[in-house]
């Protein structure tokens, strides 16, 4: 059965999950600490465990995905509060939530000695898993990193707290969705309709709206925050970056470079917040590349 949203009516998430987390795919579903985390386990050999940004879920890799799990076992899941991952229990959205969350699917996964890579929010979530649990880690990855003070991206700032997130928690229509989508990509018209629709079904999800929205007010709450201990990160570090990145400028790069030790930077021309999707050849090259050396 088709359920129509209209901007208003919520998607039932099982309705969402049948559209967008096929078994056929490779979707997979598991309990951790209440959270129903949905998941992807691909290929064999050293492991690579991704994270994605707000807003997103784990499709951002899928045009990675084919190409790494020839070499290595890809993990990636839908963070919880975003995409299909439901959370059912009383968890709180705080800044300590994602790392310690992180830790425990690690732990479920058994993963040790592995590769991380992270975009975005994901991007921060790693940095802050990596200053506590560097002798897990190979390498770390970071895609469009946030890290110094930064002001929120424009839609974080407006439906992160007050009345727009009230109006924005009932009606959210489809075009308002579509262009906080053109936003992340430099080339506005790169997404396709497909693509826009998969976004805003799981938008609509059932409870997503105010989880995103909740995220939000985090992220506003702690923008101003300098990083602690960054300095102290010995790991082989790659930062991947967009040079037309919007949400997160590229120029945030220098902080970087003159803040971790072991720094390799890759910056593309023609790129928005997103170079794993809008750039896969030459990102992905880079990404293998700095995994080999």
């Amino acid at each position: 059965m088709k359920h129509k949203t209209r901007g208003i009516k919520e998607l039932p998430f099982e309705y969402v999950r049948s559209l967008h987390a096929k078994e056929e795919e490779g979707s997979k579903f598991v309990e951790i600490d209440g959270i129903d985390l949905h998941y992807r386990d691909e290929g064999k050999g050293p492991v690579i465990l991704l994270l994605h940004g707000i807003c997103d879920s784990l499709h951002t890799w899928t045009p990675w995905c084919k190409s790494l799990s020839q070499d290595y076992r890809v993990i990636r899941f839908d963070l919880p509060f975003f995409g299909l991952s439901q959370v059912k229990s009383d968890h709180k959205i705080t800044k300590e939530f994602y790392p310690i969350i992180l830790d425990k699917i690690i732990n479920h996964f058994g993963l040790d000695q592995f590769y991380l890579c992270g975009h975005s929010l994901g991007g921060w979530i790693s940095w802050n898993y990596a200053l506590k649990h560097q002798s897990k880690l190979k390498k770390l990855i970071l895609i469009s990193p946030p890290g110094k003070p930064n002001k929120p991206p424009l839609i974080v700032r407006a439906t992160g707290h007050g009345l727009i997130k009230k109006l924005a928690s009932i009606y959210t229509p489809k075009y308002l969705a579509d262009l906080a989508i053109e936003e992340i990509f430099h080339d506005p018209n790169f997404m396709s309709e497909h693509q826009r629709n998969r976004y805003y079904e799981i938008l609509m999800a059932e409870g997503n709206r105010k989880n995103y929205m909740d995220v939000f007010s985090m992220m506003i709450k702690y923008a101003g925050e300098w990083p602690k201990g960054l300095e102290n990160l010995m790991l082989q570090t790659l930062i991947i970056w967009g040079k037309n990145d919007a949400w997160v400028p590229a120029r945030h790069s220098e902080y970087w470079q003159k803040t971790l030790p072991n720094l390799t930077l890759e910056l593309f021309d023609s790129v928005g917040h997103v170079p794993q999707e809008e750039s896969v050849e030459p990102t992905l090259k880079a990404f293998t590349s700095f995994l080999k050396t």
